[in-house]
């Protein structure tokens, strides 16, 4: 471990290398502390307004995202990663899993100051090969004056940027692709912002969605100019924007289904087991699981090249009478 990094919170963000941001702006960890070698405490702030994380319609837009506090958790373990165990930057890092359940109430609400949060993040598992650690399990509990708001797991691995390289070479031969990505697909048709519960088009990921028996089914729609979702650049489409597009496809479903408008996401679960490429179309499958007591679960694919790339179960609590399917 190296030596502890001590910042006074809410003072100034964390160098924005530990967050893996470009934008100042988007880096949201204001202090970093080690309680023990398996426990960190950063704190983070939340701006009150957010282009991306802050754009939604049906009263949420006077919440806080739970994505966007994913984020700081994100956040949160990468610049522990750097910070104290000494991992340089010029690794390549590869989401495996990436996990969140919300707790409910008014923990959430936007109020006249930035919220300002705490972040425990504990170590749970390490990964090693040849003696060499090349990745974590943690966990992350969010709160916000010490009420509960976010509890957060994922698992992560890291490799040297020649062995990301050659990957990455090999996943695209694989799939007939030239060894190196050089430009995105066009955007396309985007959804309506209405559809998706977004007021922004430029936040709209994916196109109009279209029903094929109990699956909704759309097109990602990956936008490389996107100040947000690609911060710096990226040759695969981040795990991010995947989790926003079955957001997305969900809400549409969901409001298709009963009629509740915009529904909230209270907890995402995700696996992540293969690249997506930004030059060749990705198809992302909802179907509704269950829908009961004001609450509904979607569980959804993307899939490329006929092989499915990553599969989700996100909950959403729905809005007051919409209680039962139509």
């Amino acid at each position: 471990m190296t030596t502890t990094i001590s910042r006074p919170s809410g003072v100034h963000t964390i160098p924005r290398e530990l967050v893996h941001r470009i934008a100042i702006a988007e880096v949201f960890v204001t202090s970093i502390a080690a309680r023990s070698e398996a426990e960190f405490v950063t704190t983070a702030q939340l701006p009150r307004s957010h282009a991306y994380f802050g754009d939604h319609t049906g009263g949420l837009e006077f919440r806080y995202d739970p994505m966007m506090v994913m984020e700081a958790a994100r956040q949160s373990g990468m610049a522990v990663v750097h910070s104290y165990f000494g991992i340089p930057f010029d690794r390549a890092f590869l989401l495996r899993t990436f996990n969140g359940t919300a707790a409910a109430g008014p923990v959430w609400e936007i109020e006249a100051q930035p919220a300002e949060l705490e972040l425990v993040t504990r170590i749970t598992r390490l990964y090693k090969t040849d003696d060499a650690l090349t990745g974590l399990s943690v966990e992350v509990e969010v709160t916000r004056r010490g009420v509960r708001m976010l509890s957060v797991d994922s698992k992560f691995s890291w490799i040297e940027r020649k062995q990301w390289d050659l990957l990455r070479r090999n996943v695209r031969k694989a799939a007939g692709l030239s060894d190196l990505f050089t430009e995105a697909l066009p955007l396309g048709t985007r959804a309506t912002p209405a559809e998706v519960g977004r007021q922004l088009a430029s936040n709209v990921v994916i196109s109009s969605p279209r029903t094929a028996g109990d699956a909704t089914i759309a097109t990602l729609v990956s936008d490389t100019n996107h100040a947000t979702m690609f911060d710096h650049p990226v040759d695969h489409v981040p795990g991010s924007l995947q989790i926003e597009a079955c957001r997305q496809l969900g809400v549409s479903a969901l409001n298709s289904r009963t009629g509740c408008g915009t529904a909230a996401l209270d907890s995402v679960q995700s696996n992540f087991t293969g690249f997506l490429e930004l030059d060749r179309p990705s198809e992302i499958t909802a179907t509704v699981v269950t829908v009961d007591d004001g609450h509904a679960t979607i569980r959804a694919t993307i899939d490329q090249f006929g092989r499915t790339a990553a599969h989700f179960e996100l909950g959403f609590t729905l809005p007051f009478g919409a209680r039962s399917d139509r």
